[in-house]
């Protein structure tokens, strides 16, 4: 380890020196030697320096020699050397207890010896360290660059680290939520396997894994039984260590980006229709292990509003930030389908991220049921951890690859007309939307809005005039099949309550309500004013 007062005294060449106070701060580190001539050498230190004097400057001050220790104390010396009997017979003992209390080494140095007796021996010890300290650094690099080389992976890494410092390792890593553990007791392992992150940190002894300001993950190993600091060799290997985990990082999400773009493009090439040979789809596919026998079903998210909010970003940072919300709903999205469907087979677009899934061994209601409770996880998550809502539409299963591209317009469509209809969190099946296929094509049109206000436009004014509720009450009687009484129970009014709103409606449109041709109008003109933005 690196060489301390206890560690200089303990050789040879000064055998014959003698602790006279301050016992309890013989681990102060030395970094140099220097003789002292005046009592404001405070001034010039820079921290680990032994000073060596005769106390000539201060053999008749005990206040200057009480403030001479204060000072070289708090500037970080080492030690004091002083050599008795040549000007100070003893030390005072207000000076003695002072070093005792700042636990600062006061060492009797034999008044026989020259200072360049003391010098040499201290500079050798410190050169010395450093020679060792530079030959156990490079033995540690070529060990861990070897590994690198010979294209050894975290687990190795860690394995290596645990054997060079003999100490219980582990490795967080964040980016690919894994841990790698080199344990040599069952605890330390238990400990990692079961402990939040957050109290690890504070448990053991840590090392962030930053590239870019940005943390990757963290080395936690033990402390050392005496003392909670590591020795030089622990430092060392540490820092070793962390060099080649960041090469080793780099090296993984850099294949990671160029296998995720080339899936990408393969994705958006079959979701596209631009693949026209299943030959080119099941050699593509298989270079990822996909086979697509079962089929697939197109499930796609979409971030509401993410592109109005990237407009109105503005600056940078703000776009910064946005890009990486994007991404963390990505991955959020990535995760919760991952853990409910494998294989994971996704692209990402520019506010959106398409899944295709393979249909598991399920009759397809179950499936069914099973994918809206995944959607529903991530809106609510989603809502949650990264304040924006997402629109997802479903498109329906096809039993070929090369239909896929079909799926996946169905599942656009179902996103569309989720937007229209109910702007904030939604799961839309294609399957479910019914008559809005039809209407999703009609809706912005002049005949449309024609047509709309002619049906209900009457009932549209006379609740903005009197500031009724009349055009949400026929749309809750609609929803609910124009039973009236279901509609007061939904409500939460009484029965004569929602005839007499009945009637009233009917009195405002001039309609007779309870004829099939009018209801349909009117269910038809209910659907695209949800439709429209009004």
């Amino acid at each position: 380890m690196a060489i301390t007062v206890k560690a200089l005294l303990s050789t040879p060449a000064f055998a014959n020196f003698e602790v006279l106070a301050g016992k309890s701060g013989l681990d102060r580190m030395v970094t140099s030697v220097s003789v002292m001539d005046a009592p404001d050498i405070h001034n010039w230190i820079r921290g680990g320096e032994i000073l060596m004097t005769t106390g000539y400057i201060m053999k008749d001050d005990t206040l200057k020699f009480l403030d001479l220790i204060k000072n070289i104390n708090q500037a970080r010396a080492a030690a004091l050397f002083v050599k008795i009997t040549r000007f100070i017979d003893t030390l005072p003992a207000e000076v003695l207890a002072l070093a005792e209390e700042l636990a600062f080494p006061i060492v009797y140095m034999p008044v026989n010896l020259a200072f360049i007796d003391v010098i040499h021996p201290v500079l050798s010890q410190i050169v010395n360290d450093q020679a060792r300290r530079l030959q156990l650094s490079e033995n540690i690099h070529r060990s861990f660059t070897n590994l690198v080389l010979s294209g050894g992976e975290t687990e190795q890494i860690i394995n290596t680290l645990g054997t060079i410092i003999d100490r219980d390792v582990a490795y967080f890593d964040l980016y690919f939520k894994k841990n790698y553990i080199a344990a040599k007791t069952p605890q330390f392992r238990d400990s990692i396997l079961n402990t939040a992150l957050e109290d690890l940190l504070l448990q053991y002894m840590s090392y962030p894994i930053r590239i870019d300001n940005r943390v990757f993950g963290y080395l936690l190993y033990c402390r050392r039984e005496q003392g909670s600091n590591t020795d030089d060799c622990d430092d060392i290997a540490v820092e070793h260590a962390s060099t080649v985990l960041k090469l080793n990082v780099q090296k993984k999400i850099s294949n990671l980006e160029i296998e995720y773009r080339y899936k990408n493009e393969f994705i958006q090439d079959l979701i596209m229709n631009k693949i026209k040979y299943r030959d080119e789809v099941t050699n593509r596919a298989g270079l990822y292990g996909w086979d697509f026998a079962q089929g697939l079903t197109a499930v796609l998210v979409e971030i509401h509003g993410f592109k109005a909010s990237y407009l109105e970003a503005g600056h940078c940072q703000a776009i910064e930030s946005l890009e990486m919300t994007r991404e963390q709903i990505f991955a959020t999205c990535k995760l919760l389908i991952k853990q409910n469907f494998a294989p994971l087979i996704f692209a990402s677009l520019s506010d959106s991220i398409v899944f295709l899934i393979e249909t598991p061994a399920l009759p397809m209601s179950a499936f069914h049921s099973q994918l809206a409770a995944v959607c529903r996880e991530i809106e609510t998550n989603v809502e949650k951890n990264h304040h924006f809502f997402v629109m997802i539409g479903i498109g329906n299963h096809k039993k070929s690859v090369m239909d896929v591209h079909l799926s996946y317009q169905e599942a656009k469509t179902a996103v569309q007309i989720g937007r229209l209809l109910y702007k904030q969190n939604k799961t839309v099946f294609y399957k479910n939307i019914g008559v809005y296929k039809l209407l999703a094509s009609l809706y912005n049109t002049d005949e449309a809005r024609e047509f709309c206000d002619l049906s209900i436009g009457k009932l549209k004014q006379y609740d903005k005039k009197y500031g009724t509720q009349f055009l949400p009450t026929l749309v809750c009687i609609n929803d609910c099949g124009w039973n009236l009484r279901k509609t007061a129970e939904k409500l939460y009014i009484h029965y004569n309550t929602i005839k007499y709103r009945y009637k009233k409606i009917a009195d405002i449109l001039n309609s007779n309500l309870d004829d099939s041709e009018e209801r349909f109008a009117m269910s038809l003109a209910i659907k695209l004013f949800r439709m429209s933005d009004e």
